[in-house]
């Protein structure tokens, strides 16, 4: 049959096809078959409707069509198909393809049924000339998905897309995927879920649709501020609701209030009874197609479509903000989902590249730049790309010593690291561009720099160890994608079908030329492990886009094969044969080759100049940069404030901690400053100078922070008893009570107490530990009466009478007046103790412990110790010191 079917594609170029009494539409079906190797009777009708929307791309003409399995599909366009074109209609019909889909059939004369007969010669010859992948997807085995014409618009005008992409969402997104990469556990009680329950059967029926997602949307918003306090599953679930308040169900369509609350109400509790325990990240389609089955059967029949409904939007949201497969919810109505078709064009890359060179210098920018060198030059997950340590990143032996030529990262090579989400995940992939290569090295030192050990995350906070910003990191990323392209359904995952789609280019060629021989490994195998796919099936019909150049050339091989006359060359090549023949004298070129060539460039998009382009009717415009790239360096938290002041006191160099804090040299240096102000400037002793160098200021600072009895503890900062104090302070940064509290906190410390002698800053501190929540039992006033002990065993000198200590020095004016303000502002009588007076003890301090206070007894130095509340006082003080300088910066 093959050999039949190349006798008739000889017949077709001698002539016999035009000179054939036939009509056009059926010279044109023989051409798509025997040119363009199009060989189901289906995809011939679809091309020959399509014809009319041909279009230039990549200097050739291009057809897209719809499989039967809804596939889109693409061919550029021989010079033999070009040239018949002109003698058809221009709209085709349905019923006028396959009219002449028929009579070429008839006309060829294979046998009965005549379609179907020469539609199997092609398949075969098809087989002797296109490697197994290809064969597959012209007969529509496993067929593959093309590009959509939109992706090819932006390669052709190197613009963007102008479609509306959803505001305010990625912001969103940033902390929940924060609180779900962060937590310890996904463990823990649905307390979340119960108000997102709340909410969302929340009835207001005075205000308009839009008024109610509104609000919904702002009262899901306020939960934010407490997912540190939600486990990992309830964060996400927060997310899902917010996506689809914002941006509807997997149809793009508005939710209303009633479908909301329906698709709630019968998968929120459902789904966090049986992931709660799950780890999402190395979950299969099976997994999920399992709990998904279960939650089904535990609703009634008449909930089930909307249970079902609810499901399918979840796991979309799964797919989109984690990368997790695709599972078929139980329907028999629903077909699976198509392979989205996109990828990241050279150029694109290229403008992402420049905007992060030109953005302002941070920590996110940085990593963010290192992600995309990572991410362009391999195939790599999200969660592989986030989790990757500094041990991952290995330089061959032999580039050590000389420039790197190419660098190796090894993504989870040993089985005690994160379970991965198959075994064919644990993979080794090259790095080859010298940019790339570089932007890596750099990080890597730099991390080094920041005393990152071997086991460290390559993208790890200096601080936790935790990833730095994994939020952040993952909604920057799909950010700068979505701004260079326009797309709003393009994301991280793209990066993915780029990397295959153009290594499969090469390795469909190579394969056709391994076809017949012994070779080691299939060159699509060794995409598919280097993709970390466990089949080359996934690697094909899921992530290859970029086929049609492959089969456009490899049937240009076959046909150059065949000998034709410069006669009949000169037919389909537009030219005289005479010409044909000058050419291959004058480049000293065999003739065959010379006629093939002037085919070849019959087919181009040059010699039909009136066609549209791919851009014809796509809304582009210019990309813009996104504005939060040249954003400035915000103002350091008090939390910043305190790691920074910790590693000062640790002894570590200035450099080394601008690099683990993100905060720029000069910064630092007004910090260093500041703290050195309002510290050690007080007690500095003989004459100051007006101007400290600050590596003065940081060795005194670093001295006066490293005192072990009563310098701060930055260690003993982070004890839950201040846990209250730290999200207090976090919610009031703008309370102008913090300047009088800093004032009474200076005025009362004294080492490592708190001296109650000024009773107005005393009245100030025991009105924030009320504003904080300690509870009042947690709290004592101790008064110091009766002879300290140091004078008691000093001797008595000759002539010196021994006097008696005053009585009840714990009930004098003074500590009435103390008790009476701690009563006034805890409404609870204090907790009063009387000790022993000694020498550096004040006679009235405050004791803060950590466990309830036993009546009259002081409890152990390590429970109520205030060193770690000294160190967040300093934190704040340098933090309100900053504030004003900026302020006053910004003032004129």
């Amino acid at each position: 049959m093959a050999t039949r079917f190349e006798q008739l594609q000889r017949r077709l170029l001698y002539g016999e096809l035009i000179s054939a009494p036939l009509p056009p539409l059926a010279r044109l079906a023989g051409a798509l078959i025997a040119f363009e190797c199009i060989t189901t009777a289906h995809d011939v009708v679809e091309a020959l409707q399509a014809l009319a929307d041909r279009y230039a791309f990549d200097d050739k003409v291009s057809v897209d069509w719809l499989a039967h399995c809804g596939r889109q599909d693409s061919r550029q366009l021989h010079g033999f198909v070009l040239h018949l074109i002109a003698d058809t209609p221009t709209l085709i019909t349905e019923a006028e393809a396959r009219a002449g889909l028929e009579a070429f059939g008839q006309w060829a004369a294979f046998g009965t049924p005549a379609v179907e007969s020469v539609l199997v010669a092609a398949q075969c010859w098809a087989f002797t000339v296109l490697p197994p992948a290809l064969y597959a997807h012209v007969t529509r085995d496993a067929a593959l998905t093309a590009l959509p014409r939109s992706a090819k618009a932006r390669k052709h005008t190197g613009l963007a897309l102008s479609l509306p992409v959803a505001g305010g969402q990625e912001a969103d997104m940033a902390n929940v995927l924060n609180r779900f990469h962060l937590a310890e556990t996904a463990r823990g009680t649905p307390w979340l879920v119960s108000e997102l329950e709340q909410i969302a059967t929340r009835q207001e029926s005075r205000n308009a649709t839009h008024a109610q997602r509104r609000a919904k949307l702002m009262a899901c918003r306020a939960l934010s501020v407490e997912l540190p306090h939600a486990d990992a599953l309830s964060a996400l679930m927060l997310g899902w609701v917010i996506n689809l308040l914002q941006t509807g169900g997997v149809r793009g369509k508005p939710l209303r209030p009633n479908t909301l609350r329906n698709y709630t109400h019968r998968t929120l509790r459902a789904l966090h009874t049986h992931l709660a325990h799950r780890d999402l990240l190395t979950m299969s389609r099976n997994d999920f197609e399992a709990v998904y089955n279960e939650i089904a059967r535990e609703t009634t029949p008449k909930q089930m479509l909307i249970a079902l409904s609810a499901l399918r939007s979840w796991h979309s949201f799964l797919q989109k903000w984690l990368q997790l497969p695709y599972a078929r919810i139980h329907s028999d109505d629903i077909e699976p989902a198509l392979p989205a078709a996109n990828i990241i064009w050279p150029h694109e890359k290229l403008r992402i590249s420049q905007w992060l060179r030109s953005a302002s210098e941070s920590r996110l920018n940085t990593m963010l730049s290192v992600a995309c060198a990572i991410a362009f030059s391999c195939r790599i997950r999200i969660s592989e790309l986030l989790h990757l340590q500094m041990r991952a990143i290995c330089t061959p032996e032999s580039s050590k010593s000389g420039a790197v030529s190419e660098i190796e990262i090894h993504i989870s090579p040993r089985l005690r690291d994160p379970q991965q989400k198959s075994e064919s995940a644990r993979r080794v992939v090259t790095v080859d561009d010298a940019a790339a290569i570089e932007t890596i090295v750099r990080w890597k030192a730099q991390r080094s720099f920041e005393r990152a050990l071997p086991n460290d995350l390559l993208f790890g906070d200096p601080i936790t160890g935790n990833v730095c910003q994994p939020g952040a990191l993952t909604v920057g990323l799909n950010q700068l994608l979505k701004a260079a392209t326009g797309d709003p359904d393009v994301s991280f995952h793209t990066l993915g079908h780029t990397w295959v789609s153009d290594a499969m280019a090469e390795a469909l060629l190579d394969s056709a030329e391994a076809k017949g021989r012994s070779i080691d490994l299939n060159p699509l195998d060794s995409v598919s492990v280097a993709a970390g796919h466990r089949t080359a099936t996934t690697t094909l019909r899921v992530y290859t886009h970029c086929y049609e150049p492959a089969i456009h050339t490899l049937l240009d091989r076959a046909f150059s094969r065949i000998s034709i006359s410069s006669v009949e060359g000169a037919r389909w090549a537009g030219v005289s044969a005479s010409a044909l023949r000058k050419r291959a004298s004058l480049h000293h070129t065999p003739l065959k080759d010379e006629i093939w060539s002037a085919i070849r460039l019959r087919s181009s998009a040059t010699t039909h100049a009136a066609l549209p382009s791919a851009a014809a009717h796509a809304d582009l415009c210019e990309p813009l940069t996104p504005g939060w790239l040249s954003a400035a360096h915000s103002q350091r938290s008090i939390a910043d404030l305190l790691h920074i002041l910790r590693d000062l006191a640790q002894g570590m160099g200035l450099n080394e901690i601008a690099s683990r804090h993100d905060t720029p040299i000069s910064c630092l240096h007004d910090i260093v400053r500041h703290a050195y102000e309002i510290v050690v400037a007080p007690t500095h002793r003989g004459p100051m100078s007006k101007t400290l160098r600050p590596e003065y200021c940081a060795d005194a600072l670093c001295k006066y922070l490293a005192q072990q009895l009563t310098g701060p503890c930055f260690r003993a900062a982070l004890q839950t008893k201040y846990d209250g104090l730290t999200a207090w302070l976090a919610r009031n940064q703008q309370d102008e009570t913090l300047h009088r509290l800093i004032d009474a906190w200076l005025t009362t410390q004294a080492g490592r107490f708190l001296d109650l002698k000024h009773f107005p800053s005393a009245n100030e501190l025991l009105d924030l530990l009320h504003r904080v929540g300690t509870p009042a039992d947690h709290l004592a006033l101790v008064c110091a009466a009766g002879r300290p002990r140091s004078h008691a065993r000093a001797p008595l000198q000759e002539g010196e009478q021994p006097t008696a200590a005053p009585r009840d020095w714990g009930r004098d004016k003074y500590s009435e007046q103390l008790s009476l303000a701690f009563k006034r502002v805890f409404s609870a009588a204090p907790n009063r103790i009387v000790v022993q007076p000694r020498r550096g003890r004040p006679a009235h301090y405050l004791v803060w412990s950590s466990t309830p206070v036993s009546i009259g007894l002081e409890p152990p130095s390590a429970r109520c110790s205030l060193r770690g509340f000294h160190a967040w006082m300093l934190a704040l003080s340098v933090w309100l010191a900053l504030r004003t300088a900026n302020n006053g910066r910004a003032a004129p």
